[in-house]
């Protein structure tokens, strides 16, 4: 586990994301989801579009919602991190949705 400073914690979210406008946060955040796939799907590619809805709105290691760039990476055997197969993407999370990841005990 790698702590940070605790004087660039104390500044705030804002600082820490970069947003000094405090009506623009509460925008966002009232906006919820909404304002999240938003910002995701207009600054993101292809792929980041594809992780997204995969997080969003898929079920963990159901093959036809995995973005296309896992699946080539599972078929390959190779990822950036090293080698993959298909019992390794998401190992044990065997059609989990978000809401079981952030109803998860150690969430």
């Amino acid at each position: 586990l790698i702590m940070g400073d605790a004087v660039v914690s104390a500044t705030g979210l804002k600082s820490l994301i970069g947003l000094g406008n405090t009506t623009v946060l509460s925008q966002g955040l009232e906006r919820g989801w909404k304002a999240l796939e938003e910002e995701w799907l207009s600054t993101g590619d292809e792929n980041d579009e594809a992780n997204y809805r995969y997080i969003r709105h898929g079920r963990g290691r159901n093959t036809s919602d995995m973005p296309p760039l896992v699946r080539e990476q599972i078929q390959r055997g190779y990822y950036h991190g090293g080698s993959i197969s298909e019992s390794d993407f998401d190992r044990g999370h065997d059609d989990w949705t978000l809401a079981d990841f952030v109803g998860h005990e150690h969430a």
